[in-house]
């Protein structure tokens, strides 16, 4: 028997409150779990759809106009292409910061980029390519990042070439077995120096024939060899270019009234 019923109904009462007690902070522990797995929610969707701060980052297609090459400073043109060329536009405060290179770019830098209208920038680069690049050139890239409406962002791609001398025309002519070559070489960059275009400096190393050289209007080295008299080891005279001749400082050793035309045709000039 329980001598004491009063204190049965305060331990009773003591329980049952301490059961509300352990209800309650289960609920709390329950609603902090919801918040966090919403917060956790909420923060996966804003990164996976751009929402949090205004839209989706877009990408649009870019294009470049001209080649580039594995040594030295050259100028490429960015734009956009047709099909998107009134959808974006570039900002006029386009900078370095926004743009990069990758692919058979890599090593070169990017040392200015230019606002030239709305659908077209200037982009410059300088340096020497880490990578090989054999005659059919390494795939570039030029990724612009940011200064283009919208938040847009966009690739273009381009060929890297090993820089070479080439051709733009030769001829010949001949009286009996005396022949006259001329070819007429042009530098994708750079400059021939105009004090060393003479023949102390270029010359023809078998002394086969008498040797004409100059400057074209354009800048380009013509060089002709007249009474030239073909044997079974030279069909066509062999001239050498001194390195102070042009400003890749590299000696050269040319055939003339031979074509070297096309990417991979002409002669390194690295």
């Amino acid at each position: 028997m329980n001598d004491n019923p009063q204190n049965d109904g305060e331990k009773k009462t003591n329980n049952s409150l301490k059961g509300k007690e352990g209800v309650i902070i289960k609920n709390k522990i329950s609603g902090i779990v919801v918040v966090i797995v919403l917060s956790v929610l909420l923060t996966a969707l804003c990164f996976g759809l751009a929402a949090c701060d205004g839209g989706e980052t877009m990408t649009v297609s870019l294009s470049a106009s001209n080649n580039v090459y594995s040594h030295g400073e050259q100028t490429v043109l960015i734009a956009f292409a047709s099909t998107e060329k009134d959808a974006y536009v570039f900002e006029k405060g386009i900078s370095v910061s926004d743009v990069t290179v990758g692919g058979g770019l890599e090593g070169k830098k990017v040392v200015s980029v230019s606002y030239v209208d709305d659908s077209t920038i200037s982009v410059t680069l300088s340096g020497t390519v880490s990578g090989t690049v054999g005659k059919e050139g390494l795939l570039g890239s030029v990724a612009v990042n940011g200064g283009i409406s919208g938040k847009a962002t966009g690739t273009a791609y381009l060929t890297v070439y090993k820089p070479q001398m080439t051709t733009e025309g030769t001829s010949y002519s001949n009286i009996g077995n005396k022949y006259s070559f001329s070819s007429t070489f042009k530098l994708p960059y750079g400059a021939f120096a105009e004090e060393y275009v003479d023949t102390e400096h270029i010359s023809l190393p078998d002394a086969n024939g008498t040797l004409e050289v100059s400057l074209t209007e354009e800048k380009n080295l013509k060089i002709r060899v007249n009474g030239f008299v073909r044997t079974e080891s030279a069909v066509y005279p062999t001239v050498r270019i001194a390195a102070e001749v042009t400003s890749f400082g590299k000696e050269l050793y040319v055939y003339v009234g031979v074509a070297a035309i096309g990417q991979g045709g002409g002669y390194d000039l690295v």
